[in-house]
């Protein structure tokens, strides 16, 4: 039989690590409010499933290096002409495009927002939990030319195939 005592072992062991922080709290809880078991068991791994998507979330948004405050809503669509707010809602929602393999191209004069668009995609990719990096072409191309001399280009392409989006 298991000891209360060995929980907070088990806890780390097991990498319940929302869990291990919160159990007691959550327990104690359980106990004045008189909860069933199972209420308390589903508690615990709603916490437990809500910390990784946090967790996932922040690591994704680590990696992708998308540039700060470049959100959908912040976008003026009313500046410019030949894309809307919803068609930009509907791309961000409806992601078969992006697991057929299909890109998106913005052109466009220096200053219209073509790279606030794409990141604005990006970041609402993340959401989804999809794995997205932004990039210029010109590190890259760079990036690839230096694991080519070191013997790495497969390595690297297939680091950067990983990625469901680039940008």
């Amino acid at each position: 039989m298991a000891n209360i005592l060995s929980l907070p072992i088990l806890l780390k062991e097991l990498r319940l690590s929302a869990i291990a922080k919160e159990w007691e709290v959550l327990a104690q809880k359980a106990v004045s409010q008189e909860w069933e078991p199972e209420l308390f068991l589903a508690e615990l791994c709603e916490l437990e499933a809500n910390h990784r998507h946090e967790s996932r979330l922040k690591r994704l948004l680590k990696e992708s290096k998308l540039p700060v405050g470049k959100q959908l809503h912040q976008y003026k669509f009313d500046e410019i002409e030949g894309i809307t707010s919803l068609q930009m809602k509907q791309k961000v929602n409806q992601i078969d495009w992006l697991r057929q393999g299909h890109n998106i191209l913005l052109f466009g004069a220096s200053g219209l927002g073509k790279t606030h668009l794409a990141c604005a995609i990006g970041y609402s990719l993340l959401e989804k939990a999809v794995r997205v990096k932004f990039s210029t072409s010109t590190a890259i191309v760079q990036e690839l030319q230096r694991a080519k001399e070191t013997l790495g280009l497969t390595d690297a392409l297939r680091k950067l195939d990983k990625y469901e989006l680039l940008i």
